[in-house]
């Protein structure tokens, strides 16, 4: 099964200084196996693994059954996020942001690293003769699964940064970290505070997103037309929780809601959580709860895959989330 084709869009990355352990080695890109490639790219950063990749392998695929390289592949989820109600401005920014995450290779090891993201392809690509044809076929479509994924995130990231942007209410009880639409100033923000929710209480559980849902009943949360997050009906276990928050729960998606609650406060988080980012840890939390919905949590993966330790992981989250379907579903 030929993955390859000629060059039609150069890939924009970034040209890296060798990393330690890279090869210097000539070698024969177009003959080597797809699962080769993703372990040069992901073990020694090989630029020419990755530009290999991109410009000649047609690893991803239409319903239709028609092979594509990843900027054909990119450009036909553009299409298909605009028929699903995306604005241009979102669908364009999420492109960007999904392209830089599987092609740049950063020559100081800061920011966007796609070496993160094939890596998680290949912690999910388990067993043996990685090489054979079935295989390959396999391996394609868990990259091209990945791609929508994150292109998925993407969008819902974008949107949150063109509608919206955080404020930090500060008051004697302490500090709420609220979010309003982008053009409305500090001061306003502060003065509708101050007049709709006069009793706020920043020590008071759930106080945060009671707040934060008279700020969408007023000005509206912006949301486009929803994604599926692919998690299933998922419940709570009869708890204390009030009530403002399980109806908020229910409108969002258990999943959706977690991750966007520990995205938002992620200057509460333990340090080395915060330090992955908001995004990394809205898409570790998304991660958690799909891996719950399939039956298959793995602690030490995830951990693995987001660069902190097992402890770390287990005291933010672990296998301690009990979280039930929906009777039947």
């Amino acid at each position: 099964m030929d993955e390859r084709a000629t060059p039609t869009a150069a890939v924009t990355m970034t040209k890296a200084v060798p990393f330690p352990g890279q090869s210097t080695v000539a070698t024969d890109y177009p003959s080597l196996p797809l699962y080769t490639l993703l372990r040069l790219i992901v073990d020694d950063a090989n630029p020419e693994a990755l530009a290999e990749l991109h410009n000649r392998r047609t690893v991803f695929q239409q319903e239709a059954g028609q092979r594509m390289l990843f900027t054909q592949y990119l450009h036909s989820l553009r299409s298909w996020a605009l028929s699903r109600g995306w604005s241009h401005a979102i669908v364009e920014g999420a492109a960007d942001l999904c392209q830089e995450r599987f092609s740049r290779l950063p020559a100081d090891g800061q920011g966007v690293d796609c070496r993160n993201y094939f890596r998680a392809v290949l912690i999910h690509f388990t067993g043996n003769d990685a090489a054979s044809i079935g295989r390959e076929y396999e391996l394609a479509r868990l990259l091209e699964r990945m791609v929508f994924r994150h292109f998925s995130l993407c969008l819902k990231e974008v949107k949150r940064s063109l509608h919206s942007s955080r404020y930090v209410w500060r008051m004697d009880s302490g500090t709420l970290t609220l979010r309003f639409p982008r053009h409305i100033s500090g001061r306003a923000r502060l003065a509708w505070l101050e007049e709709h929710a006069p009793d706020a209480d920043a020590a008071r559980v759930g106080e945060r997103d009671r707040i934060q849902a008279l700020v969408d009943a007023h000005f509206g949360s912006g949301e486009p037309v929803s994604l599926d997050d692919g998690v299933g009906q998922l419940v709570l276990p009869q708890s204390d929780i009030p009530s403002n928050i399980v109806q908020r729960l229910e409108s969002q998606g258990l999943a959706q809601a977690v991750a966007e609650e520990k995205a938002d406060r992620i200057d509460e988080q333990r340090s080395a959580i915060a330090a992955l980012g908001p995004l990394a840890v809205r898409e570790m939390v998304l991660r958690i709860f799909e891996e719950i919905a399939a039956g298959e949590v793995n602690d030490h993966q995830i951990a693995q895959e987001y660069g902190i330790t097992k402890p770390t992981y287990s005291r933010w989250a672990g296998s301690s989330w009990e979280i039930r379907r929906t009777a039947g579903s």
